[in-house]
């Protein structure tokens, strides 16, 4: 899988007039395919995948895609060491977006995309996407997803197996399609417009110009892309059910996606009236249209740009350190902590400060319609304490 989209980069540099990153990319398809060959044809098939397997194959398999990953980056050369091109590699397919390029505008438009094809491959997820190559009779299938996909996402519906991970990605590539569609709407060239729009619904931030989307200066392009960042940073469970399930009552009366929206409008409204006072911004129109594109890119943790906001006032940047923590809700390309999980602690909390009070009273955990199991509780609370930990 690895290696198709390797060569689909090479074929677009090669018809672009074969630039630097032509060669590399080649065999770097090759060394892949020849990689992924050779458990195929050399080990025993195997019909069974104990617990401690699937764990194993997951992270395993997030490993190996970063280290050859790296290899059109290592074999381009031009200041990229094992270090670095390692460092890209990660930053893609994790989604985290950091980069070590100076100058990323000097890369070659191959490399260019295959950068950004990291990022769109890491948003859906290494092993969902390649779970739908196992074979539907294979024990294995829900086992690799399960170990992926956390227990939140899977309570958002009785979809299992291939349903499941099928509707993530049609989600998914629509999403994307349409954010390329309207991007190009508004003038931005083709190139431009398709690795944005990747690295939109990846919720990555990778963008191929030095300056972010603030090179691009256009009103119209920033509201698509915000439009997008925050849909990606919704459940696509939640999304499919709701465009294709026609269930968009129920979905937006869900009390998580309720929280998303409130959080998001909070903090855009907080920090534009804080660039006014203080940001030294003339207008109230454009501090509104920093503060919003910022506060989406980051609570979704996209991180794309369109202000330096290291020069933004102490309260704008007290709720951008928060909204990097909360994040966008589970089942979503977005990372961090999630909605969810804060939901669920401030209503566990509520209960808890309730039960002081009236000890004899007991109350369950209900969450759109449904009771939260303990099991789901403490597995929130762990993740959110070794996620501060880290």
């Amino acid at each position: 899988m690895i290696s198709g989209l390797m060569m689909a980069s090479g074929i677009l540099s090669l018809k672009g007039g074969a630039d630097a990153s032509t060669a590399p990319l080649f065999y770097s398809t090759l060394v892949t395919a020849l990689a992924g060959l050779c458990p195929v044809l050399f080990i025993k098939h195997s019909t069974y995948i104990t617990a401690k397997e699937r764990y194993a194959i997951t992270s395993g398999s997030w490993i190996a895609v970063c280290l050859f990953g790296m290899l059109p980056f290592l074999m381009y050369g031009h200041g990229f060491t094992l270090v670095n091109a390692l460092f890209e590699s990660v930053s893609g397919f994790t989604t985290t977006g950091a980069s070590i390029l100076n100058d990323i505008e000097a890369l070659p438009a191959g490399l260019l995309l295959w950068r950004t094809v990291t990022a769109w491959i890491g948003g859906i997820g290494i092993v969902t996407l390649f779970s739908l190559m196992v074979p539907r009779s294979h024990d294995g299938k829900s086992a690799l997803s399960g170990a992926e996909i956390s227990d939140l996402t899977r309570s958002q519906t009785m979809m299992r197996g291939n349903g499941f991970i099928r509707s993530v990605l049609t989600v998914y590539i629509s999403l994307t399609s349409s954010c390329f569609i309207l991007l190009l709407c508004t003038g931005m060239p083709w190139f431009d417009a398709l690795t944005n729009a990747m690295s939109t619904c990846s919720t990555c931030g990778f963008c191929i110009r030095n300056a972010s989307i603030a090179y691009y200066d256009n009103a119209a392009a920033e509201l698509v892309i915000i439009l997008f960042m925050v849909l990606s940073g919704i459940s696509f469970v939640g999304l499919y059910s709701a465009i294709f399930k026609k269930g968009f009552r129920q979905f937006m009366r869900s009390h998580i996606l309720r929280t998303y929206l409130i959080i998001l409008a909070a903090g855009t409204l907080v920090m534009s009236v804080d660039l006014i006072l203080r940001g030294g911004y003339p207008t109230y129109l454009r501090a509104l249209r920093d503060a919003m594109f910022q506060m989406c890119s980051i609570t979704t943790t996209t991180g794309f740009a369109t202000a330096d906001t290291t020069l933004w006032p102490t309260v704008s940047t007290i709720v951008i350190i928060g909204a990097s923590l909360i994040c966008g809700c589970a089942g979503s390309t977005s990372g961090g902590i999630k909605v969810d999980r804060i939901v669920i602690l401030w209503k566990r909390f509520r209960i808890s400060v309730q039960s002081l009070i009236h000890p004899r009273w007991i109350q369950a955990l209900w969450l759109d319609g449904h009771v939260v199991k303990q099991a789901r509780i403490s597995n929130a609370m762990s993740f959110v304490r070794i996620y501060i930990m880290l």
